[in-house]
């Protein structure tokens, strides 16, 4: 093969830039709605809910239900309104820890630091996060890290071994005012 060639496809496969999450979900889907609601409960919740959550608990659609992250990362794929503001709103609480050590949630928008919520164990708190426009694409991955996941079973009491961070009770967007 002529030099000059292997040259010029050695330099393309250096800049080439990875999509924003490597995870099958994330490829362009025209079926996907743009995402308002809350996302976690209900018809549809699992084409959202990449990796790092566990079913629907107590198994149903009442206000009070939830779900938990397993391990110390969750991943959720949204489509948005390209180059438009959202408003991320959680409502979450953080499992007891035995150690006292605060849990630290990262959230990642398309593989950038977005924010650091020191997450209150037992009692469910409210968060809304602003998604800058010049960060939202089509296809957005959003990605939270944990400082630390626990079984409950280890701490005894419990016949649950997964390894558990924090309760989900509400992901949802909105477009920024």
């Amino acid at each position: 093969m002529n030099r000059r060639l292997l040259v010029i496809m050695a330099t393309i496969a250096i800049f080439h830039v990875a999509p924003a999450c490597n995870h099958p979900k994330t490829q362009p889907t025209k079926s996907r709605p743009t995402t308002l609601g809350n996302i976690l409960i209900g018809e549809g919740a699992s084409d959202y809910l990449v990796s790092g959550f566990g079913g629907l608990e107590p198994n149903s659609e009442a206000p009070d239900a939830f779900r938990w992250s397993v391990g110390t990362q969750s991943e959720i794929l949204v489509t948005l309104e390209k180059q438009t503001a959202y408003t991320l709103d959680l409502t979450i609480l953080g499992i007891p820890n035995p150690h006292k050590t605060d849990q630290i949630m990262e959230v990642y928008l398309n593989r950038s630091l977005l924010s650091k919520i020191v997450v209150t164990p037992n009692q469910y708190k409210d968060y809304s996060l602003t998604l800058p426009k010049d960060r939202v694409l089509e296809d957005n991955s959003i990605v939270f890290k944990y400082t630390y996941a626990i079984s409950p079973k280890s701490e005894g009491g419990s016949t649950d071994d997964r390894q558990l961070a924090v309760r989900f009770r509400k992901i949802s967007f909105t477009k920024a005012q």
